[in-house]
């Protein structure tokens, strides 16, 4: 009998290995690079909008036919933000798998140049960007030394968007836009309407003041740059920020909002508000153009240059083509790019973008040297890039928060702006890395280690229990899963955390426990640990207690009980981004944001829901108890049905009322239910990020930014990996120590 079923296991045990192994090759032939015959692959990464899609999917075929030895392959980046396509570039750079051609964001170009990661372009590219209609400030970045690294292939700078019919309605003359800061406010003041009770009903000139705070403190530049002011000295040693430029450009933002009130925080603006009749001026880039096209076709508006103070100025960027240095397609890489510039080329693709071609000739077609508002934007003189620094994406936003923090409270410029390059100036201070040992090959040993003794384990139970041969073999699977995606992530994080490491530097000295100190002295981590933690009590406490009411209520036997059912748990299975736009909407701060029309019909006055530092937090944790209270519901009810029913006729019998009844048996008996709904949800929302980036970005004035959010912009903006390591690794201890003390706490009692 027994000698039977050995040979039946051993016959299970043999089919089981046959299938892993049959699996694993599989995945081998799938995932292998190039198959014989195949032919290589140029991969081109482009971000571009949908209806650019038939355009370079023919660019590709053509060049095809010209080239047939080599497959185009075209890849466009899902998620339709530059965040997501800047992400996809670095991990490959950072895998060693680098596109052949990209289009790379120009504020890191400085930094692939000097780690080696872009190739010099051919004379014949660098003679052609010399006569591309752009800045020259601006070509200067894809120099280093003697050599041009691509080909600008698109560019943005801002202009100054105005409302030709609201122009009329004042007695200002459309054809005359203002053309200094003196005008500008004078305009702003005559077009800005307001209503019976002193609110702003159309805002004479929007500013950028709030949200993301980069991009607040780039759109600032437009102001500072037209004062004459530099943001750094000529060695980028120290910030000049605070000089008169930018204590003018600042004040500029307190006397608009607060003396003058020609714009408010509760005035929809920027592009939105402009399509929508609720601004009259404001700054932006040539996608406007585009956009208003889309949205808002019957707006009658003109396109002027930035108004001076002292000099007309614009921030701005531009995305060069590029070829990896690691390619091994250069020729065709730059063949390719060749084919692209083409002048007919880049006027399709312009036409498309409702755009202005950045080519000499392309912009001579008549569509584009006819076009008032093309030929606006190529004339706009001394656009200026944000230098590259260290920290840069830290400094940008540090300088958004503060123009936020002063827009909103209008505290006195001077301060603000000392109080701020007292701040950054550190982050300048340059200090020469010393080369250590690579903190991924001390991963490997972590992990070389961990594994001999797992197979040391794996040996030793193999003998002593050949009864669990086949489980084990059945859960390989989920263990290399679990190797992969977890254990190889904390093991890496946890080495990185003690190595200043930056991937595109060629130094990463070893520091011990100072990312753990900058981390524990840095304002922007404890703030980010201080929401993260607010969120967490308020999102635990209130959705248990709503979830387990509702799974009360959904436990009695009512009509249409499925029904109800289903409907508290659509917006679990409901696409999170999907969420995030409909609650956005929601919370919009005008009166077409659902929330705001209930509380119109009631007789009181709009709330601005994400612009207000008081009220964002909260609105986040109610779109996220919402978004997840159908799921403890059914852990709930699951829990519920668990408890006998002889529990309730026996204290029925001895005269207990319903709170008796839920206070001495549901919640004693819905104990470990609760432990494993509050343990859970703990862990969910330390991690919460996709409310934050599509609903606040972490604004207004930091007020929502959590620590996922903090070591996502930490690590993926300014690569400071060491540092968002560390961040990670105190989350992990911190979310690891409050489970073990509540499952402590449920197990004492």
């Amino acid at each position: 009998m027994n000698s039977g079923i050995r040979r039946e296991e051993k016959i299970q045990f043999r089919r089981t290995l046959i299938v892993g192994l049959l699996i694993v090759l599989a995945l081998v032939v799938l995932t292998a690079p190039i198959r014989p015959g195949e032919k290589p692959k140029l991969r081109v990464r482009i971000m571009y909008n949908e209806y650019q899609t038939e355009f370079f999917n023919r660019m590709a075929l053509e060049f095809e036919e010209m080239h047939p030895e080599i497959d185009v392959v075209i890849e466009r980046v899902t998620g339709g933000s530059w965040t997501d396509f800047e992400i996809s570039i670095l991990n490959d750079y950072w895998n060693g798998t680098p596109p052949d051609v990209a289009r790379i964001n120009e504020g890191w170009l400085n930094r692939f140049i000097g780690a080696g990661l872009l190739e010099p372009a051919p004379d014949d590219l660098v003679d052609y960007l010399e006569t591309q209609p752009v800045s020259d400030s601006l070509k200067q970045v894809l120099y280093r030394d003697d050599d041009a690294y691509g080909v600008i292939h698109a560019a943005t700078w801002q202009n100054l968007y105005y409302n030709r019919d609201h122009f009329s309605e004042v007695g200002l003359d459309p054809e005359h836009p203002p053309e200094n800061w003196d005008e500008l406010l004078d305009y702003a003041q005559r077009l800005t309407v307001y209503d019976d009770d002193g609110d702003i009903l159309r805002a004479g000139l929007s500013l950028r003041k709030s949200g993301y705070a980069p991009g607040t403190g780039m759109k600032f530049f437009d102001f500072f740059f037209s004062a004459g002011g530099e943001i750094f000295n000529e060695d980028l040693s120290n910030c000049l920020i605070n000089s008169d430029a930018g204590v003018r450009s600042l004040q500029l933002y307190v006397d608009c909002l607060y003396e003058y009130r020609v714009d408010g925080f509760e005035v929809v603006g920027d592009a939105e508000g402009f399509a929508n009749g609720n601004v009259s001026m404001f700054y932006r880039g040539p996608w406007v153009i585009n956009y208003l096209a889309e949205n808002a076709p019957d707006v009658n508006y003109g396109v002027a240059n930035i108004c001076a103070d002292e000099i007309s100025s614009s921030n701005g960027g531009y995305y060069p083509l590029c070829v990896a240095s690691e390619s091994s397609q250069k020729d065709l890489a730059w063949e390719f790019i060749r084919y692209l510039i083409r002048p007919e080329h880049l006027a399709e693709h312009a036409r498309n973008e409702k755009s202005v071609p950045f080519d000499i000739e392309a912009a001579a077609y008549p569509e584009f040297a006819e076009y008032e508002a093309f030929m606006t934007f190529l004339q706009q003189e001394n656009v200026k890039a944000f230098p590259t620094v260290p920290h840069q994406n830290e400094i940008q936003a540090m300088i958004g928060e503060t123009v936020e923090r002063v827009a909103r409270s209008g505290e006195d410029p001077t301060a603000a702006l000392d109080a701020l390059v007292a701040r950054i100036d550190p982050l300048l201070q340059v200090t020469e890395r010393k080369e250590s040992i690579n903190p991924k090959l001390i991963s490997g040993y972590i992990l070389g280690l961990l594994l001999i003794g797992f197979l040391a384990y794996v040996v030793v139970w193999w003998r002593r229990d050949p009864q669990g041969r086949n489980g084990y073999v059945l859960i390989a699977p989920m263990l290399i899963y679990f190797a992969i995606f977890f254990i190889y992530p904390i093991v890496s994080s946890l080495t990185l955390s003690f190595w200043d490491y930056n991937p595109l530097e060629s130094a990463n000295p070893f520091i011990g426990l100072g990312n753990y100190k900058d981390c524990i002295t840095d304002a922007g981590f404890l703030k980010a640990f201080k929401n993260t933690a607010v969120y967490a009590f308020w999102t635990v406490l209130l959705g248990t207690v709503i979830s387990l009411s509702l799974a009360l209520v959904m436990n009695r036997a009512l009509e249409a009980i499925g029904l109800y059912r289903t409907l508290y748990f659509i917006p679990v299975v409901t696409s999170i981004m999907g969420a995030v736009l409909v609650w956005k909407y929601l919370y919009l701060p005008d009166s077409t944001g659902l929330f705001n029309m209930i509380l119109n019909g009631l007789g009181a006055d709009n709330v601005l829901w994400l612009q207000d530092e008081k009220l964002a937090l909260g609105c986040l944790i109610t779109m996220s108890i919402w978004k997840n209270m159908g799921f403890n519901m059914i852990i709930f009810l699951a829990g519920l049905k668990a408890i006998p029913d002889m529990y309730y006729e026996a204290a029925a019998i001895d005269g207990a009322n319903e709170w008796q009844k839920f206070r001495f048996i549901t919640l004693p008996s819905l104990r470990p239910t609760i432990l494993f709904v509050v343990v859970t949800s703990l862990i969910a929302t330390f991690q919460v990020f996709t409310q934050v980036v599509g609903l606040t970005e972490g604004g207004p004035n930091n007020a929502t930014r959590t620590i996922v959010y903090h070591i996502y912009e930490v690590g993926f903006k300014d690569f400071q990996l060491g540092y968002a390591s560390a961040a990670a690794v105190i989350m992990l201890v911190v979310v690891g120590f409050i489970t073990w003390l509540q499952m402590r706490i449920a197990r004492d009692r």
